[in-house]
């Protein structure tokens, strides 16, 4: 019974998923490559410290290749990082309130997370 629920919610949300995919507007939008650097960035020395630490998993070399290849992306497609926008002071004042409360609540459920 328990299973048929499960299977049941599943194939609702796959519907939905279908329904949405469907409703929204194809547009064409060009790939952001400086986004492809920043990740590279980000998830190369990840997967280096995650190598490091020599878990057994073998996601760890994965963090460390798909870095890599970002880096490669963003880098070969330089020309084509466009523009960067400007941040309006309002902008930037609910990014900045954004970034507090949510290195508050990462800091918190560490905490929470070693005290149990």
């Amino acid at each position: 019974m328990n299973m048929l629920v499960w299977a049941v919610l599943g194939v609702l949300i796959l519907i939905a998923l279908i329904a949405v995919a469907f409703a929204v507007k194809r547009q064409r939008r060009t790939a952001d490559y400086r986004s492809f650097f920043i990740m590279g960035i980000i998830w190369l020395p990840a997967g280096m410290i995650l190598l490091l630490l020599e878990k057994t998993s073998s996601t760890d070399s994965l963090f460390l290749l798909l870095g890599l290849v970002y880096l490669v992306i963003g880098l070969a497609n330089r020309k084509k990082w466009g523009k960067q926008e400007e941040i309006t002071p309002a902008t930037r004042k609910r990014r900045m309130i954004l970034t507090i409360v949510v290195t508050v609540l990462l800091v918190l459920g560490l905490i929470a997370f070693a005290l149990y």
